[in-house]
């Protein structure tokens, strides 16, 4: 017999003997467990049942631990402990615990159990009658990414942990820029959220924009460095990957039905793509602005100026400061708008420039790591809980 048979076995007759007591009054015999698998519908949307209450205790499970053995030592009954048990297979995680009457000293007896096995997977074991049943819950996933825009200096470790971030995360992320003199960093994360909880992944794209005004840039699952330095000053950063559809000039306007001058560059792009800021400087407007919707203009040490118009969303405020790359807004359709896009214009002294825009990526990067970082750009995503970037 295996060392898992003979710990399940024991654990199972320490535990009818400690929990025994608490049904001798009774004289009834607790049925088996019934088991099934069909996902069911969270309690709280069954209008004929009452709303279940919070749990009582949650405890998490130690990697490879019997749930029996997690039972008993958070004081559930022995009786309780073996028979919700059946057929729960070892594991690790958060596990929920609803209690109900005392059953012997120190001993109450269990309701309901949750596992959580991830986003969107619980196993939900609940008293019926004198047993239980066991039944698995499967929820909706959604797995877009979190971008967290932070500043540098001392403050950057503490940023990290109020973002949410697993210590083992924060720990990889603080070695790859140690040492490092930061204005700000720029991080995209694998996120999962459900109904039922949400976990971060694996970091997938490190910016490090550093105070003399250069940026270094990580990539991909194990944070690859992507080329050498960049320099901040480099050229306008094209401020989305999608087509040009129209330049500075003269143009019939879709919806006023009469030529003007279109004093900016349009990028076609589906609504709700990340625009950033094309060069490093401090945003003097941020919120709607007549035909062009919600937009943001950026003052740069030059003299000149960049807007991002038609915006669905907003995600800088006026005065803050912003580096080359940093999130804007997201792509949108506001203002005197046919459909999604970017309306991009860079002035100076009222005189509109018509831009030439750097590559997306340094020249560094191969093939392989351009196309990882445009899709990674460009892709929806959402910002961390209380934090805008």
């Amino acid at each position: 017999m295996s060392q898992s048979a003979l710990l399940t076995s024991a654990l199972a007759v320490l535990a009818l003997g400690a929990g025994a007591m608490g049904y001798a009054a009774t004289g009834e015999r607790p049925e088996r467990m019934r088991t099934g698998a069909t996902p069911v519908v969270p309690q709280s949307s069954d209008p004929d049942r009452p709303a279940l209450r919070a749990a009582d205790l949650t405890v998490e499970r130690r990697p490879g631990e019997p749930l029996a053995a997690l039972l008993l030592r958070s004081g559930i009954g022995g009786l309780d402990s073996v028979l919700a048990s059946e057929g729960a297979d070892a594991g690790s995680g958060s596990v929920q615990l609803w209690l109900g009457e005392q059953v012997g000293p120190g001993a109450r007896a269990l309701e309901r159990v949750a596992l959580h096995r991830g986003p969107g997977r619980q196993t939900i074991i609940e008293r019926q009658g004198d047993g239980f049943t066991r039944r698995d819950l499967v929820e909706a996933v959604d797995a877009t990414p979190v971008r967290i825009r932070l500043e540098g200096g001392a403050g950057l470790a503490a940023g990290l942990v109020e973002a949410g971030l697993p210590r083992d995360v924060r720990d990889r992320l603080l070695d790859r820029v140690a040492g490092e003199r930061l204005a700000a960093i720029d991080l995209i994360i694998a996120h999962q959220s459900a109904a039922s909880g949400s976990s971060y992944g694996e970091p997938l794209y490190l910016g490090a924009y550093e105070v003399d005004g250069t940026m270094r840039r990580w990539v991909g699952g194990g944070l690859r460095p992507l080329g050498g330095e960049e320099a901040a000053s480099g050229g306008l950063l094209r401020p989305l990957p999608g087509a040009v559809t129209s330049n500075p000039g003269l143009r019939f306007h879709p919806i006023l039905r009469y030529l003007r001058w279109h004093r900016g560059t349009d990028f076609a792009s589906p609504a709700g793509t990340p625009v950033q800021a094309a060069l490093e400087g401090r945003v003097v407007s941020a919120g709607w602005q007549g035909g062009y919707g919600r937009a943001v203009r950026i003052a740069h040490g030059d003299g000149s100026t960049t807007l991002y118009a038609h915006l669905s969303e907003i995600d800088v405020i006026g005065g803050q400061r912003v580096p080359r790359g940093a999130v804007v807004g997201k792509v949108g359709s506001s203002g005197l708008a046919t459909g999604p896009h970017l309306h991009f214009e860079w002035q100076r002294s009222g005189a509109t420039l018509r831009p030439s825009f750097g590559q997306v990526a340094p020249e560094g990067a191969g093939p392989a790591q351009r196309a990882a970082l445009q899709a990674l750009l460009s892709a929806p995503f959402r910002l961390a809980p209380d934090r805008r970037s």
